[in-house]
């Protein structure tokens, strides 16, 4: 395991706290008889379900009909505590319906482990719950669900769990391990069981499989910035009681004083969460566990794992072209001077002529190549979304919830033409009214709302300013016009008075409805606060433009 991999696996460990397990097995009796092991292997069969009578041979009772499938639970409950994890384990009885008690408890899970053969089940109530998690969570919910089973047919339960992703993407992680999306599978047998040899590594006892989890688990997080998230949040969790303390009874007494003081009442209700918010990120501030994902060290180990990594996603025929010689080594050292360095660093460049050539229309800001550099790190053909996605990351507030946007600094928005039902995008627009101005608004009188004009560019001749993700792998890529010439006024009238403009959902979008006729506004995100306060700043410079009367040699001079 690379030190990458470590620091990963660390990640996954900082960040798990809750497990379930689903045995009907959990609680056998310590005086049941030895578990007996059938001599011979059985044939795996493929693409089904694998029934009873296919777990016989030559006359022998398979495991599955002796005890070989008793879940030892107590070494599996102290293992998982060993490694800083909450086990529940449920055991159903026979005939009982236990579908929402397992997912009342999934939802809070990280890890589901599901016995293969429940009870006269042979996987049918293990695949339904599968089902049942997959339709509840939501399409980003990071799960691991592994099937620890006593069944011998290793491959073919696999591919009875693939059938409910079809026609997803499933990709093959390892042996018995694959994803669909944010759900990853793991099949382990239990010690004893007899399994073909090309799956020898995926027995294992009680004691082992904790690990082995969160082994398999990390690598599907692997990541720096996926690893600094998954240590944010374990801190986050560490210090939450830290938090509550600074929040304690005490302080409604002079929360109620506040909300009494401010007009109106109602407003004093959006003043919480930023606080909250505030020290979450000085909890982040100060644990440094969150930056040690981050630092060169850790940068540097990133490149040399994927560097000598099967499924490489550097681009090393770039990164070792006209070079002397074509090493992994010489890979290594040039991308680790280029990201720790600078790619304007003169270190590397002696070394990696061809290179260096590659890499000079991004140094001359060439717009049009400049995703070459993170080319240079991803899968191929996968750099300008990527590149987009993370200006996304960096600019747009990202939302999460049901919660309905309100029309206020930093509200991007288009503006739609309604005729018999059929919507016709007529501009884009960028909302500039101050925040104490977005709220007790008169249902009456309405309000004026400024807007900046935006509109789509070509990336490579235009100023982009923002890039909104569209949800299906395309992007928005908007300019913005500072010119007050080309801002509009336009009038709002909330639903109830003393409120602000909210949004309406319809169609499964967000609208605002403007006093005009035929016309409404679709929402397609905010920008994040510090961007619009810095929007709202340079407007602010533009309309303070002095113009004066002065010498033009004197001007030129004072260039």
């Amino acid at each position: 395991m690379s030190n990458f991999q470590e620091l990963s696996q660390s990640a996954m460990e900082s960040f798990l706290q809750h497990v379930v397990v689903v045995d009907d097995k959990a609680y056998a009796a310590a005086s049941e008889p030895v578990d007996i092991v059938p001599e011979k292997v059985i044939p795996p069969t493929r693409g089904k379900v694998p029934k009873k009578e296919e777990t016989k041979e030559l006359g022998e009772e398979a495991p599955s009909d002796v005890h070989t499938h008793r879940l030892h639970t107590k070494e599996l409950v102290e293992s998982f505590a060993e490694n800083g994890l909450v086990c529940a384990v449920l055991e159903p009885s026979s005939g009982e319906e236990i579908g929402d008690t397992i997912l009342k408890a999934a939802k809070r899970a990280d890890i589901v482990v599901l016995d293969w053969k429940i009870h006269e089940s042979y996987g049918e109530t293990s695949l339904g719950l599968i089902r049942k998690i997959k339709e509840e969570d939501s399409s980003d919910r990071l799960r691991l669900i592994a099937i620890y089973t006593g069944e011998n047919d290793l491959s073919g339960i696999a591919d009875a769990v693939k059938s409910v992703f079809e026609g997803e993407v499933i990709v093959d992680r390892g042996s018995l391990f694959f994803s669909a999306g944010a759900i990853s599978i793991s099949i382990m047998a239990k010690e004893r069981t007899s399994v073909n040899p090309e799956f020898a590594n995926r027995v294992l006892k009680e004691a082992d499989l904790p690990q082995r989890l969160i082994q398999d688990f990390s690598t599907v997080t692997a990541g720096i910035m996926s690893n600094t998230v998954l240590e944010a949040y374990a801190a986050i969790r560490s210090t939450a009681h830290c938090v509550l303390s600074k929040f304690s009874p005490e302080m409604d007494a002079p929360y109620l004083a506040h909300r009494a003081l401010v007009n109106p009442p109602e407003e004093a209700e959006m003043h919480v969460v930023p606080l909250i918010m505030s020290e979450i990120e000085a909890v982040l501030d100060g644990e440094s566990k969150v930056r040690q994902h981050l630092s060169v060290e850790n940068v540097e180990a990133w490149i040399q794992n994927e560097i000598n990594s099967d499924e490489c996603r550097c681009d090393a025929e770039a990164v070792l072209k006209d070079t002397e010689e074509t090493s992994k080594d010489l890979a290594t050292d040039i991308l680790k001077k280029i990201v720790v360095e600078g790619v304007s660093s003169n270190s590397w460049k002696e070394s990696a002529p061809g290179l260096a050539e590659f890499l000079k229309p991004v140094e001359d800001e060439d717009k049009s190549e400049l995703s070459r550099l993170t080319g240079l790190f991803c899968a191929e053909g996968q750099c300008e979304r990527l590149d987009r996605d993370f200006a996304a990351l960096t600019s747009i507030k990202s939302a999460y919830g049901s919660s309905a946007p309100i029309l206020q600094l930093g509200a991007i928005v288009a503006k739609v033409a309604c005729n018999n039902n059929k919507e016709t995008t007529k501009s884009y627009h960028l909302c500039v009214q101050p925040l104490c101005d977005s709220v007790r608004l008169s249902r009456s009188s309405g309000r004026m709302f400024p807007f900046l004009k935006m509109k789509e560019i070509d990336p490579a001749k235009g100023k982009m300013f923002a890039v909104i993700s569209q949800g299906d792998g395309t992007h928005l890529e908007l300019g913005l016009s500072l010119k007050g010439y080309e801002s509009a006024l336009i009038k709002f009238k909330p639903k109830v008075s003393n409120s602000p403009i909210v949004a309406l959902e319809d169609e499964g979008g967000w609208y605002f409805q403007s006093t005009e006729p035929n016309m409404k506004y679709r929402w397609l995100g905010n920008l994040k606060l510090s961007q619009a306060q810095r929007v709202a700043n340079n407007l602010a410079h533009e309309l303070s433009r002095v113009g004066l009367t002065e010498s033009d040699w004197l001007r030129r001079m004072a260039k």
